[in-house]
């Protein structure tokens, strides 16, 4: 991730939304460097603080399948990566239930 994509995924965010949005981040590089945008708005996380982060929470559970293993080559690890990604693709509520909080609840 870097600030041109980063752009360009907030970018494509605000036209899939079309209303104005809120984005909880951390303080990544392009996060913090990020073009400001009329319709959004950034909250940033404290430092340190992962369990507010509920991305921390899915990478938890990506990191649960690839732990104690060992892997011969990159590519190996690519593949494995994708097909743990691939299950969560193909079912969407299992992020959500993954990554929210109940205080995140907007409807």
């Amino acid at each position: 991730m870097n600030l041109t994509c980063f752009n360009i995924f907030t970018d494509a965010l605000l036209e899939h939304c079309k209303k104005p949005l809120t984005l909880l981040l951390d303080k990544a590089t392009c996060h913090t460097a990020a073009t400001k945008k009329n319709d959004l708005d950034t909250i940033f996380f404290p430092p340190a603080c992962p369990e507010l982060n509920p991305v921390e929470r899915f990478f938890k559970e990506v990191r649960k399948e690839l732990k104690s293993r060992v892997f011969q080559s990159l590519s190996e690890i690519e593949l494995n990566l994708e097909a743990i990604l691939a299950k969560y693709w193909q079912n969407p509520k299992a992020v959500i239930s993954i990554t929210s909080f109940p205080y995140f609840n907007t409807q």
